[in-house]
């Protein structure tokens, strides 16, 4: 139920903004006059997890109170039983630490919901947090009860973290309240004290409120901050707050009131905030942000990075090779493990302890680079990007919270390289690395004052290249034999992940799948020797190669006096935009980047002549394809002879989304183009189109995905 889980969900503490995160940052002036506050920014050492701890306290004097409101008519009870009426959330920023203060109110329409909020959950990090509980209060029949005594508490930890790469040690404060019952309204009122040193006393809170508070009847949020700077911005709709100022300190408020949201456009990208959501930070500028992170990653001096650098050194006497061996040898020997726990979710574990531990984070693996090339005489520096709204960040306020990941940046002559120490390996030397298309990047020094713009740029040669070659052993209508020789070329970020399937799988059950792809193709298919996947060390592409003895499938009526054989062209997608345009107002996020081209060259059998189409009908059905626009480009071309016949098509995206302006061009080109590229060959007429068999031919084998919309959710 979602009581049970949101009672402190407003409390997540992730580095981006997908979800509700409150969290303070470094300290304006933090100098070397400062030794304790400098000691908490160099890197961790593992500590034991600190026990948690809860207590009753009374409500802080900076909570200002709010109503209950009455309760709403609704046309029908929610499946959970659960009325939600009133969500309170109130912030102070402190001198030395921040307090979240929370007050919900719900009543419960039926068993169901005296159920669901009988626990209540409020995960919080002890090694940073501690919970002041404040009043849990049962209303039934009119008669209001003080539950403090009598209600059971619970530590709960979620998560080993050895299933998802991450410890984040989180614990949750199970509430279990007993005797509830149908009708009962549940009050409870918390606050929990936040404290880091390494991110020091200059805060940033961002709340997202397509969440949870939709469901509210009535919505308070207020935020209290010290006279100053402050940066704040709404975007996906986000409420507008008020401005006022009392006894030095700054209040921004909304509220009471509901929270209107719609629901936004299918497939919104992140970068354009689908959801509502606000940010606030002491921050002025990216300068001062950069300046926090690089005091992260400052290269440490440390035995055994010395020893590795060494053993680089004496293999790879050219620098560019010595930065692809650290950076291969970060990606390929050090697994990776996030330690979230405190001051984990900003300090980067110490090179030495991932070395010895061979594991660490995006933070461990970046600062052990730094280090490594440091200790090789290359300097190197942090660069903070994120997975989701990257191409989004230059609207946001500054503050280091709107990133969820860290990289590695050098400056080789006149070009700038972004090497990802957690991504997988790409082939070739320094010059062929390509960054993600990250949008945003801030790097990480003391002379960075602006964000720097992070684009892969777009090859001319496709992602993958696949080429099929059929020879068809007779004309006679009752044989349908081929052999078929296939050639798959996978090129930069295709070939990376091809490579890294290799690795994660084995070789045999890459190859195996292949197998099954062609063996559904067909009406039968038996290999001819073993399928090769093997490294081209000119071009540094991956070629599969295959070859095997098919039976084509046969469209043809059975009067018909020839066969009716249809080849597809499997590779290049057409499936590119995944959202109707129609009524559309926001931007449509697309497979950004995707290129595939597909080559089937068909050498006819002596007697096929009269299996070229030439009639009108079937010419419509063969015409040759070309559509440009500013997101995506088509292309499928049809080479006739008595001796051969070549189809060749190609998709290329070439924008991560289609702006609304684009969207009555890319409509138009869509209705030109065929959902498949095909040729048919033999009987256009008398044919009998099987679903069955049709369903393995149009069977995609490079389907576009929409890279990081997976973690663009409220």
């Amino acid at each position: 139920m979602w009581w049970r889980v949101f009672a402190g969900a407003v409390l997540a503490i992730p580095l981006s903004i997908s979800a509700v995160f409150v969290t303070e940052t470094f300290q304006r002036g933090l100098s070397a006059n400062s030794p304790d506050e400098r000691d908490v920014l160099r890197p961790l050492r593992f500590a034991e997890a600190p026990d948690p701890e809860v207590s009753f306290a009374p409500i802080p004097d900076f909570v200002v109170d709010v109503d209950v409101p009455a309760a709403t008519e609704r046309n029908k009870t929610p499946p959970d039983g659960v009325l939600p009426l009133l969500f309170d959330y109130q912030f102070f920023a402190g001198r030395s630490h921040a307090d979240h203060f929370h007050r919900q109110i719900v009543d419960t329409a039926n068993q169901a919901g005296a159920n669901a909020i009988s626990q209540i959950s409020v995960p919080f990090d002890p090694a940073r947090q501690s919970v002041q509980l404040h009043h849990l209060v049962r209303t039934r029949d009119g008669v209001v009860e003080t539950l403090n005594d009598s209600v059971r508490l619970e530590f709960v930890r979620p998560d080993s973290g050895r299933e998802t790469g991450m410890f984040s040690g989180q614990v949750t404060a199970l509430l279990r309240v007993p005797g509830m019952r149908a009708g009962d309204r549940l009050e409870l009122a918390y606050t929990i004290r936040d404290q880091s040193p390494v991110t020091g006393h200059r805060y940033t809170l961002a709340i997202s409120y397509a969440d949870q508070m939709v469901l509210y009847d009535q919505v308070h949020v207020r935020s209290s901050w010290p006279r100053g700077p402050l940066n704040f911005s709404g975007h996906g709709g986000a409420p507008e707050v008020s401005e006022t100022h009392e006894d030095g300190r700054t209040i921004l408020s909304y509220g009471p009131g509901p929270v209107e949201f719609t629901e936004p456009d299918y497939l919104t990208p992140p970068w354009r905030y689908p959801y509502p959501v606000w940010v606030g930070t002491q921050y002025e500028n990216w300068h001062e942000v950069a300046e926090w992170a690089a005091e992260l990653f400052q290269p440490v001096s440390d035995p055994d990075v010395d020893a590795l650098a060494q053993t680089i050194m004496q293999a790879h006497p050219d620098e560019d090779e010595r930065i692809m061996a650290a950076l291969r040898h970060l990606q390929s020997e050090i697994d990776y493990f996030a330690i979230m726990l405190g001051e984990g979710g900003y300090r980067p574990l110490h090179p030495a302890e991932t070395l010895r531990f061979s594991e660490g984070d995006c933070k461990a693996k970046t600062l052990l680079l730094i280090s490594l090339l440091h200790a090789m005489g290359i300097e190197a520096e942090a660069a903070l990007v994120s997975t989701t709204t990257g191409r989004g960040l230059d609207v946001l306020p500054p503050t280091p919270q709107v990133f969820d990941h860290v990289i590695v940046t050098l400056a080789r002559g006149n070009r700038r390289y972004w090497l990802d120490p957690t991504g997988t390996p790409q082939h070739g030397d320094l010059r062929d690395q390509q960054p993600l298309a990250w949008g945003y990047a801030l790097i990480a020094n003391d002379n960075s004052y602006a964000l720097t713009q992070v684009e892969r740029p777009l090859d001319r040669v496709p992602f993958l290249d696949i080429e099929e070659r059929f020879s068809i052993a007779s004309a006679d209508r009752d044989d349908h034999r081929a052999v078929l020789r296939t050639e798959w070329v996978y090129r930069t970020a295709m070939a990376d992940l091809m490579r890294a399937a290799v690795d994660f799988n084995g070789e045999d059950t890459v190859l195996a799948g292949i197998n099954s792809f062609y063996a559904a193709r067909f009406a039968d298919m038996t290999p001819i020797g073993e399928a090769t996947l093997e490294e081209d060390p000119e071009s540094g592409h991956l070629v599969l190669s295959a070859e095997y003895q098919v039976e084509l499938f046969d469209f043809s009526a059975e009067d018909a006096p020839e066969p009716t054989y249809v080849f597809v062209a499997h590779g290049p997608s057409r499936q590119i935009v995944m959202a109707p345009l129609e009524n559309r107002e926001a931007p449509l996020a697309m497979p950004y980047p995707y290129d595939v081209r597909h080559r089937i060259v068909i050498n006819l059998p002596e007697g096929a002549e009269g299996w070229i189409p030439d009639s009108e009908e079937a010419l419509e059905y063969a015409a040759d394809l070309t559509v440009e626009n500013d997101v995506f480009e088509l292309m499928d071309e049809r080479h006739y002879d008595a001796e051969q016949t070549v189809l060749t098509a190609r998709t290329r995206v070439m924008s991560p989304e289609i702006l609304p302006e684009h969207f009555t061009r890319v409509g138009n080109d869509l209705q030109t183009a065929d959902q498949l590229a095909f040729i048919v060959l033999g009987e256009h007429i008398n044919v009998a189109m099987d679903p069955g068999r049709t369903r393995g031919l149009v069977t995609p084998s490079a389907p576009p995905i929409i890279p990081g919309m997976a973690a663009a959710t409220r």
